[in-house]
């Protein structure tokens, strides 16, 4: 999973992308949730990596920062190739309203 947060919106709200990156690790690390590099995770199994998206799907309702900050959401599916999640949350988002 890979996020990209905007450091000018961060700011505007008084914070920073780092502010933001760091609140993401802390999460999935006490999920067993491995950092890759800047804001790119993954999980050490399939167990944990099913967890992390779940973790992930909660982060615009229980983070009011992050749909304010967020600049790309993405998730690689079975066959590698790259989904949107900030786009799914949206749909799914709308659907249920």
């Amino acid at each position: 999973m890979r996020f990209v947060f905007s450091d000018e919106k961060a700011r505007a709200l008084g914070s920073s992308a780092q502010a933001c990156y760091a609140a993401v690790d802390r999460l999935f690390a006490s999920y067993g949730v491995l950092k890759v590099s800047e804001g790119v995770y993954t999980g050490k199994d399939n167990q944990s990596s099913f967890t992390a998206f779940g973790v992930a799907q909660r982060l615009p309702y229980d983070a009011d920062w992050f749909l304010q900050v967020i600049e790309t959401w993405e998730a690689w599916d079975e066959d590698g190739e790259p989904e949107d999640c900030l786009a799914l949350h949206y749909k799914y988002k709308a659907r249920n309203a």
